[in-house]
């Protein structure tokens, strides 16, 4: 959790209470703000803290990658796979 200092400093409040179980996450950014970076680390949140329980043995668990172009997609993903790769933690 963030001092209230830093809170003030990056969201403009002195008090943050977590969201749990958002279903959707709208983000209004400008150019090389890192969307892509945060769907990303969404995707891997993701990956570690699904219920894959209901998944049939020979199901592959997916995620999609939206994007307004197939080139913006791989863009995403290559920053996926990156970010896992790279990781002494996640790459094995």
């Amino acid at each position: 959790m963030l001092a209230p200092d830093a809170l003030r400093a990056h969201f403009g409040t002195y008090e943050f209470t977590p969201i749990r179980n958002v279903a959707l996450v709208c983000l209004i950014c400008g150019v090389r703000s890192g969307k892509s970076f945060l769907a990303a680390c969404a995707v891997i949140k993701a990956a570690l803290t699904a219920d894959l329980s209901k998944l049939k043995q020979h199901e592959v668990p997916r995620c999609a990658i939206v994007a307004p172009t197939v080139d913006n997609a791989d863009q995403t993903f290559s920053i996926l796979s990156g970010i896992v790769s790279t990781s002494t933690i996640l790459a094995p």
